[in-house]
């Protein structure tokens, strides 16, 4: 329960982190054409919808392990694909879920699942209006 007081602190005091919804400078430093930095996108808006469900279902169950591997799992694919907000949101997911604290869990899921929705919005003309 420490770190979470402690983040609760850190943005108390200095307010939420600015990142951006999803660094277009990254991505195509690293890939040749827009196609590829779609499919990528794509592919993260997909895992991230998947894993977020699967996240709800282990707090509902108050599975710990589970919850803190999706978060991880998420957190990568956020941070790999330049998605900075849902990474953060999905760091913050993780540690609620290895402390236990599910009352946390439950407002760092929801912040998360505000973070994805602005994903949604913020790519989806990029993704063709899906």
């Amino acid at each position: 329960m420490q770190v979470s007081i402690l983040i609760l602190e850190e943005v108390l005091t200095h307010g939420a982190p600015t990142v951006k919804v999803l660094d277009i400078d990254r991505l195509t430093s690293v890939f040749d054409d827009s196609a590829e930095i779609v499919e990528v996108v794509e592919l993260l808006v997909a895992t991230a919808d998947s894993l977020t469900k699967r996240l709800g279902t282990a707090l509902e169950k108050q599975q710990a392990d589970e919850g803190a591997y999706l978060a991880h799992e998420l957190k990568g694919a956020a941070g790999n694909a330049g998605a900075e907000t849902l990474c953060e949101r999905s760091r913050v997911v993780e540690m609620a879920f290895r402390e236990k604290n599910w009352r946390m869990v439950r407002w760092a899921l929801a912040d998360m699942q505000a973070s994805l929705a602005v994903l949604h919005y913020e790519t989806s003309e990029l993704r063709g209006g899906a």
